[in-house]
């Protein structure tokens, strides 16, 4: 008696449904692989701009500071010289034998004491040192304050924006495997048995090693 086709016919049946899910499944694996590399661009650009921004901010910082500070040092050595010329004008008013001399050196010595006072609204008495004036610790406070209203260290930025950029290119690069996991599934459906099985065994492979490259791309990067 003929063998009965039917078995044979339903396990082919059965492979071209497996074949024609497991497509889909790359289709599908496809979809999530582009999604996440745009993604992951979106986010390497928005990384770029808070570093380009945080660059800014951290020049103005530094610039606004720099002049806040010289102009209070400014400040400062007016109030020295006036403290200093009034000093001396006290010191001859009182050794002038003159009285009109010494009523007027006196005179001076006072407008000076009072250029001095007025000057002393316009700089911080906490940067008086014994040598002078500290404009850099006023500087680096200042910057302080700062860092902490504000973001100005771009460096963290640009590293993620790297990252998320590297992460982009390894999912494009998943894209190869999966376009050999649907080759050798599609050309699992139309060569002859003798080869089939590989090619599906081979697409499926492609397939499995694109689903673990997402993994390890979204916990490594």
């Amino acid at each position: 008696m003929p063998e009965d086709p039917r078995p044979d016919t339903n396990s082919d049946e059965f492979f071209k449904t497996s074949v024609a899910a497991l497509i889909a499944v790359v289709a599908v694996v496809g979809a999530i692989i582009v999604w996440r590399g745009a993604l992951a661009d979106e986010e390497a650009d928005n990384g770029d701009f808070a570093g380009l921004t945080a660059n800014v901010n951290n020049e103005e910082a530094q610039g606004l500071n720099t002049s806040l500070a010289y102009q209070h040092y400014r400040a400062f050595t007016d109030f020295s010289g006036h403290a200093v010329l009034a000093d001396a004008l006290f010191d001859d008013s009182g050794a002038a034998s003159d009285p009109d001399d010494a009523e007027a050196l006196d005179a001076a010595s006072r407008a000076e004491y009072d250029l001095a006072s007025n000057s002393q609204f316009f700089f911080d008495n906490r940067y008086l040192t014994d040598d002078g004036y500290d404009v850099d610790r006023e500087i680096d406070e200042l910057y302080a304050e700062d860092l902490e209203a504000d973001d100005l260290n771009p460096v963290p930025h640009f590293e993620d924006a790297d990252d998320a950029r590297d992460r982009s290119s390894y999912l494009i690069a998943l894209l190869v495997l999966l376009a050999g996991a649907l080759l050798c599934l599609t050309l699992a459906e139309s060569i002859n048995r003798n080869a089939e099985y590989l090619m599906a065994f081979l697409g499926v492979a492609f397939l499995v090693a694109s689903i673990v490259g997402i993994f390890v791309a979204e916990s490594r990067y």
